[in-house]
């Protein structure tokens, strides 16, 4: 979008985990929903932290509040809310797509496919699994792409100075299963 590239760039920090349950229940005490916190801590875990993502999440919960009258909301609403709307932030998150090299896309696609199946993935695991769906990175240029976004702020490590990272917001990784699967690249690449 024209807009991506004339407005202003000014960098907003995650909000703690204080702050965020704030975000989600202040705006709506005494008129809206109740939220279990089983659903408050899946929002936090799939949002991450960052305020967009968390007011996104937020928005499309109280729309659904507002349409089924219910007065509280529960993890079961947040499963059914993202798989409705994993596009919530699609202009976003085409940008961050947009905005990677070709490496890095590559580290994360492959990074979304370990982590949907609950799996740690090093440097080397995320090389092997590239060079055997035919898109070969060697285990520097891993590396490299990870580092870079981790700076941005995409990624994290798993834990200080381990050898596996995950996404720091988990919704980018739903959104990567949703519309640019590895597998689809790799069939659109044959």
């Amino acid at each position: 979008s024209i807009l991506f590239n004339i407005a202003l760039y000014q960098r907003v920090g995650t909000l703690d985990a204080g702050a965020a349950r704030r975000l989600i229940v202040e705006p709506v005490q005494g008129c809206g929903p109740i939220y279990d916190d089983l659903a408050i801590d899946k929002m936090l875990r799939v949002t991450g932290g960052p305020p967009y993502f968390l007011q996104l999440l937020c928005h499309a919960l109280i729309n659904l509040h507002n349409r089924e009258r219910r007065n509280y909301l529960t993890i079961e609403d947040v499963n059914r809310t993202l798989a409705e709307k994993v596009g919530l932030g699609e202009a976003h998150l085409d940008f961050l797509w947009g905005e990677s090299s070709p490496e890095e896309q590559d580290v994360l696609l492959a990074l979304a496919r370990f982590l949907s199946a609950v799996e740690p993935a090093s440097r080397g695991a995320v090389a092997g699994l590239l060079a055997d769906q035919g898109l070969p990175l060697n285990p520097a240029q891993v590396s490299d792409a990870t580092r870079r976004l981790v700076q941005r702020e995409i990624l994290r490590q798993d834990e200080p100075g381990a050898d596996r990272h995950e996404f720091t917001v988990d919704l980018v990784r739903l959104w990567l299963e949703e519309t640019r699967s590895l597998d689809r690249i790799v069939e659109e690449m044959g």
